[in-house]
């Protein structure tokens, strides 16, 4: 965190140093201090990583918990949200949960110029002819 946060050269600083995201002065200058902090939290299931809450705010024990991939990729800057049935999803749960196709063959589709209902609920060309190939009229 402190690196993507003050070290220009990291691949991850434009996400965070360049917006402003700072660590907190306990953190930053004390390994120790930080630990502590993640003691405190602790059991961590597997596979979980530190996320701050609020994603334009700084790395700080208020602002930070530990979360799922799923959980971290919602609170992203740039989740895409559907609302489909009386039901709001992010992008991602709604392919997976509706798609008539394979995730990949939706995505495709997208980059075909699909809108993501069609791409999403439209059946495959294997039980279709062709129409996966072209969006529909």
């Amino acid at each position: 965190m402190v690196q993507r946060c003050y070290d220009e050269k990291d691949k991850g600083y434009k996400n965070y140093g360049k917006r402003g995201i700072k660590v907190c002065d306990e953190w930053k200058n004390s390994i120790e201090r930080f630990c502590e902090w993640c003691d405190t939290k602790e059991p961590i299931p597997d596979g979980y990583t530190l996320d701050r809450i609020n994603n334009d705010g700084n790395y700080e024990p208020d602002n930070c918990r530990f979360a799922s991939k799923k959980e971290q990729s919602n609170n992203s800057r740039t989740p895409i949200w559907v609302e489909y049935n009386g039901e709001k999803l992010c992008r991602k749960d709604f392919i997976k949960k509706y798609a008539l196709i394979g995730e990949m063959g939706v995505y495709a589709r997208l980059r075909r110029g699909w809108t993501l209902i069609d791409a999403v609920m439209t059946p495959s060309f294997h039980s279709k002819g062709c129409s996966s190939l072209f969006p529909p009229d």
